[in-house]
């Protein structure tokens, strides 16, 4: 391996911390429900289909992930209370 700049061993210090808060939480945190963390918290409101798209994932996956990452997983587990989830009062669908 090549010897990292300043700036490169800044920033995987950075990362390290990032992934120290997630183990703090949860030692076990699959790196998507981090990575859609991380999505859901630089662009806060889009749909469950935008953040898929971003993430790569299908629809019915993120969905998951994000029910992990708030109040309650499927099924009524706990989950791990990072996000929460509003309904768009704009959204004329209707709802489940």
């Amino acid at each position: 391996m090549m010897p990292l700049t300043e700036d490169e061993q800044r920033a995987l210090y950075k990362c390290l911390l990032f992934m120290e808060a997630f183990r703090i939480i949860s030692p076990i945190m699959p790196m998507q429900h981090a990575y859609a963390f991380l999505l859901v918290a630089m662009e806060e409101g889009r749909g469950v289909q935008e953040y898929a798209e971003r993430a790569g994932v299908t629809q019915p996956v993120m969905t998951r992930i994000l029910l992990a990452l708030g109040k309650h997983r499927q099924k009524g587990a706990p989950g791990y209370g990072l996000v929460h989830q509003a309904t768009d009062t704009q959204d004329l669908r209707p709802q489940r």
